[in-house]
């Protein structure tokens, strides 16, 4: 057998389990809706495929089904959803949260498609600060997602 690393949850909803949340519809009747946050790595060959499959699932849903798609962008990336927005998907939402600043990233840069390679692992720690004000959003959104 091989030895088990220990794995942080920190960013899943602080270890705590949600399975669907109930919503009231406006006529008093619970319904169950399901949550999805999808945050895609701000590269065009890994967000385009990741909001082609958001736009899929949420078509395949229903529309404004039972399913809700929050898509987690930040301002530089946020024209890269205009298509998956304008589809018939009336359920994608999206969360805009400003880039984290990092010193070894020009002013500017949200997308690695702008840095040199040498860059990348910068790019994923500027990200990593994005946990402060994503779990903020989660603690604090009366139906928080039950997957990221």
């Amino acid at each position: 057998t091989f030895p088990q690393k220990k794995r942080s949850t920190k960013i899943f909803l602080e270890k705590r389990k949600i399975n669907n949340m109930t919503v009231s519809d406006g006529n008093n009747t619970p319904t169950t809706k399901t949550h999805v946050l999808i945050f895609p790595f701000p590269l065009q060959g890994h967000m385009i495929p990741l909001l082609d499959f958001t736009r899929r699932l949420a078509l395949r849903g229903g529309g404004s089904s039972a399913l809700t798609i929050t898509v987690l962008v930040t301002p530089k990336n946020l024209p890269l959803l205009s298509p998956l927005l304008s589809s018939k998907a009336v359920n994608i939402e999206t969360l805009i949260l400003p880039f984290p600043s990092h010193p070894s990233i020009p002013s500017g840069v949200e997308n690695v498609k702008d840095l040199h390679p040498s860059a990348y692992p910068y790019m994923i720690r500027a990200l990593g600060d994005l946990h402060a004000p994503l779990l903020s959003w989660i603690t604090s959104h009366p139906s928080p997602p039950v997957a990221i």
